[in-house]
């Protein structure tokens, strides 16, 4: 589930801005948020940014790990400079410097695989070959209940949305199915009071369809990856069937094929010949 909450908590110390940053800001006037405001979103509009004290802030949650993060924020950022450049009428090519926002980029991590406290995932290792003088750097934070005890204290709700996961799991774990897990653990969100319990309150079901369409999505996501391996799999058959003129068991006994999965190559490869032999 993703989400961002930022409806009449400007004027708290304990924004999520500073927890993670370790500010005490508390001044309305000074801070925009960006993108979003009081709202459950799914996929790319899971994000949250906002400019506060000449600083361009954007807090990214993730329930699957993701090491490609740097190169994501680079592309985002990249984005909303532009839009910021347009907004203060600010021109690049002009003779003058042109002040922007400093950027800070964090990625609130709560899946379910094992990861540290706190990483810097730096865009430099993904370089095919080093380039001294080029970084971009995602801060993650391991937001599972649990972890980074300090920060999700000073952030009552990260906290509680932290707690609202854990107990969703704790339901899953004991049988229940996902669409009455989640119904348990937001009732019980909303019976431990807070605030998180008043978003719930108002959002309920946008909250509980909003986790079954992010389930559904990570299904798509991950049938997508595997139809996309499958495709590379057929590729690399048939260049080894054509440039070396081996046969198909040949070809896959080179590609490390299981035996399992054969028959199901040798289908598709097959469907491909007939599909290609009939023009279509």
């Amino acid at each position: 589930m993703t989400f961002c909450y930022a409806e009449n908590h400007v004027m708290q110390t304990d924004l999520p801005y500073n927890a993670l940053t370790g500010n005490s800001y508390t001044e309305a006037d000074g801070l925009e948020i960006v993108t979003l405001e009081d709202a459950v979103y799914l996929s790319r509009k899971n994000d949250c940014e906002v400019c506060v004290q000449s600083s361009l802030a954007l807090f990214e949650q993730q329930s699957s790990w993701n090491p490609n993060t740097p190169l994501r924020g680079l592309l985002y950022f990249a984005a909303e400079y532009e839009g910021w450049l347009a907004k203060n009428k600010k021109y690049v090519y002009s003779g003058n410097l042109v002040k922007i926002p400093s950027p800070a980029y964090f990625v609130l991590y709560n899946g379910t695989e094992r990861q540290e406290e706190k990483m810097e995932l730096r865009l430099s290792d993904a370089f095919e070959k080093p380039s001294e003088g080029y970084e971009w750097t995602a801060h993650v934070v391991n937001v599972n209940a649990g972890h980074n005890v300090g920060i999700l204290s000073r952030c009552q709700l990260l906290g509680e949305y932290a707690d609202f996961i854990a107990d969703v799991r704790q339901e899953q774990a004991a049988g229940k199915p996902l669409t009455t897990a989640v119904d348990a653990a937001v009732d019980k969100c909303i019976r431990k009071g807070g605030k998180l319990a008043d978003f719930m309150r108002k959002h309920k079901a946008e909250v509980k369809r909003m986790y079954w369409f992010e389930y559904d999505a990570k299904l798509h996501d991950e049938v997508l990856q595997e139809e996309a391996f499958e495709e590379g799999q057929k590729r690399a058959l048939r260049n080894l069937m054509a440039k070396l003129s081996m046969t198909v068991e040949q070809a896959m006994d080179i590609l490390d094929i299981p035996a399992e999965e054969r028959e199901k190559y040798a289908a598709m490869l097959r469907e491909d010949t007939t599909m290609a032999t009939a023009g279509v």
